[in-house]
């Protein structure tokens, strides 16, 4: 990023990972399998001035998951985080679909 820059335009990209097949209550049913699913959203342009990055969610298909920030005015330096805002739901086994893996902003 120049050091004239007016505005950013943020990638994010990470892993979830789905259950899939088997029974939730029976372990007995079959074998379940976790699959990682690959996400990438965009975000922007930001304003690059000073203050907070209002959340900006990344994805429609995570609308929980949000990319928020700080602009700071000396160096002009940005901090961005990938929130995911999301809470576990369902039975203990299903609770890992609620994180996110290798998050990577482009």
């Amino acid at each position: 990023m120049g050091p004239d820059a007016p505005d950013l335009r943020v990638t994010a990209r990470w892993g979830k990972y789905e259950r899939r097949g088997g029974r939730e209550d029976d372990e007995e049913a079959g074998s379940a399998v976790w699959r990682r699913v690959p996400v990438e959203g965009k975000v922007g342009p930001i304003r690059l001035q000073p203050g907070k990055i209002a959340p900006m969610v990344v994805t429609a298909d995570q609308p929980a998951v949000h990319v928020e920030g700080i602009v700071r005015r000396k160096r002009r330096r940005v901090r961005g985080d990938a929130v995911p805002g999301q809470r576990p739901g369902g039975t203990k086994k299903r609770r890992d679909e609620a994180w996110l893996f290798q998050a990577v902003y482009v």
